[in-house]
């Protein structure tokens, strides 16, 4: 019992070390844009936010905004807008 318990605290700290057990928090947000004018913005933009690990909930070049989630350890909330912006798209 007492080997097992040893191995779980090795493989726990070896899991932290590597960074596997995250700190950050998932965070929700909804970025309200203008310049995004037709489906293929909206693909365009997808991609690019996946591409960086955001999650896209939701995106309407209609309505004119994004829906995001992402793990802050990964990505913080200007980077996500940056990545928008290097897109052509303002972000308000």
């Amino acid at each position: 019992m007492k080997n097992m318990l040893v191995a779980i605290l090795f493989i726990c700290a070896v899991l932290l070390f590597a960074g596997c057990l995250s700190e950050g928090e998932i965070e929700q947000a909804r970025i309200d844009l203008v310049g995004m004018v037709c489906v293929s913005c909206e693909v365009d933009n997808t991609f690019a936010l996946e591409a960086a690990g955001v999650t896209v909930l939701d995106i309407s070049a209609s309505e004119g905004f994004a829906e995001v989630e992402f793990d802050t350890s990964e990505i913080s909330l200007e980077d996500v807008k940056r990545i928008l912006e290097r897109n052509g798209l303002m972000v308000q």
